[in-house]
């Protein structure tokens, strides 16, 4: 594996992601491209304990003129999800080191709501499920999900949404210790 915390972040999403990680403590190091595909940092922890890595997805938006429209959302994140996964199983298929998917919202009306909807297969208001998600919750994501041990959304204020994958305890467990302060 090669790093580097000297290599530009030409992308600023991974731009936004490495000064959150920053300013949580921790040290993120770019990970050089090559022609195949890597997560996108290598994250040593504020507590120099716990490595990591940490792989940036962007969840676009239609945009605020438009209405948010279930099925290219949810499509997207599902799509992200296994990107990510091929990613991190190009570059550590023995998942020796937890693996982190952050998804950078660029809309404001995505957020940690839009992830607790996708994760829980529905969307519900006052007990009422008005949208069923299991197709894409339970469709061609469902082996994949389990191998990411932590989602974060950051919504556009940057306040982020933790979702743990308790699949492999240490692995939870490490992260749940590299975040404990985070919110």
């Amino acid at each position: 594996m090669t790093h580097s915390t000297n290599l530009p972040l030409k992308d600023p999403r991974e731009a936004r992601a490495a000064s959150w990680l920053e300013s949580l403590g921790h040290r993120p190091e770019k990970i050089e491209e090559d022609s195949s595909k890597k997560p996108d940092f290598w994250v040593l922890a504020k507590t120099g304990n716990e490595v990591f890595y940490v792989e940036v997805k962007a969840i676009e938006g239609p945009g605020e003129s438009e209405g948010i429209l279930f099925d290219p959302l949810f499509n997207k994140i599902s799509n992200r999800i296994r990107d990510a996964y091929k990613q991190f199983q190009s570059n550590d298929p023995e998942h020796n080191l937890p693996r982190v998917l952050l998804f950078l919202a660029d809309d404001f009306r995505i957020h940690g709501q839009t992830m607790f909807d996708f994760f829980s297969g529905r969307i519900e208001i006052e007990g009422k499920i008005i949208r069923e998600l299991k197709r894409f919750r339970f469709g061609r994501v469902r082996n994949d999900l389990g191998e990411i041990d932590l989602y974060v959304i950051l919504d556009l204020g940057d306040t982020p949404t933790f979702f743990y994958n308790e699949t492999i305890p240490s692995k939870a467990f490490a992260l749940q210790r590299a975040f404990d302060h985070v919110g």
